[in-house]
């Protein structure tokens, strides 16, 4: 059985492979692919694309693009995507890159979005044009698309903690309206809070005992999406404070259209106490073998 000391350092091993910065998922057409109707309307445009890249928690989408209208009136703001890792069964996953109203003509659109992506070396991803209100005809036309996923998480590590440990997690002091979600190294979404009870526009998350494992908490403003393997971020910002069962464990500013991550690990409770130099280890319940 490996020691507590060589688990931590294999957990920040991880921790720094998920820095490397290669790491890119690139999806592009060249269209035409229509934006009719609702999500899974039959005369909706669609693509499917695989990810080549390494497994991954990536943390940024930049999109560009061309969009042409139908004619019928619709808002350019009205045409957006559908992204779902049909892999990993994700959810439907709205995301609108272009704003403003009636248009004519073709418009360029380019968009950034704060997102915490989990992503194995061959997902297979599936993106749908669509309209969030259907006018009567086809809405817009899109040419030229190309989705760039990218930028590695590189979440704060939080520490390793026994199995007996409880979470209790929560944003209070902050000073905006935050959002919270617990995920397993795997992209489960284990829980998610907007604003708690007794804590306002704040949120918290009381997880008590995890198993075995590593796990991400993640943090954004108000409006975010949280579903299985994907996190999509919020647009509010300030001064967000994270406390872990009432102890502070974070204070700093939090930029909007982008995710403050952290890390942590529940590991076995070791047999006899290891000194871990520059590794945090909390919540560890040690025992001493009893001497004749």
């Amino acid at each position: 059985m490996k020691n507590l000391f060589s688990m931590a350092l294999a957990g920040l091993a991880m921790f720094a492979l998920s820095g490397v910065a290669s790491a890119q998922f690139v999806a592009s057409n060249a269209g035409p692919i229509n934006s009719f109707g609702p999500v899974g309307d039959p005369n909706n445009g669609f693509f499917f694309a695989n990810n080549i890249g390494p497994t991954n928690i990536l943390t940024r989408l930049n999109f560009n693009g061309e969009l042409t209208s139908g004619g019928v009136g619709s808002f350019r703001s009205e045409a957006r995507w559908n992204i779902q890792n049909t892999t990993r069964s994700t959810p439907n996953t709205n995301f609108q890159f272009a704003t403003g109203g009636v248009w004519s003509g073709t418009v360029s659109v380019t968009a950034s979005v704060g997102l915490f992506m989990f992503t194995d070396s061959g997902d297979q991803f599936r993106f749908e044009a669509f309209e969030s209100f259907n006018d009567p005809g086809l809405d817009a036309i899109w040419t030229n698309v190309n989705f760039d996923f990218n930028t590695p998480a590189t979440p704060t590590f939080l520490g390793v903690f026994g199995p007996s440990f409880t979470f209790d997690f929560d944003t209070g002091g902050s000073t905006f309206d935050t959002e919270l979600g617990l995920y397993a190294a795997d992209g489960t979404l284990i829980a998610t809070n907007d604003d708690a009870p007794g804590f306002g526009l704040q949120s918290r998350i009381n997880a008590g005992t995890l198993p075995i494992g590593t796990y991400y908490l993640i943090q954004s403003g108000f409006n975010s999406q949280y579903v299985n393997s994907l996190a999509i971020a919020g647009l509010a910002s300030g001064n967000l404070s994270v406390q872990l069962n009432g102890s502070n464990v974070f204070s700093g500013f939090h930029n909007a259209n982008e995710f403050t991550s952290f890390s942590f690990q529940v590991v076995p409770e070791p047999s006899s106490f290891v000194a871990l130099a520059g590794v945090s280890v909390l919540g560890l319940t040690f025992r001493r073998r009893r001497t004749a």
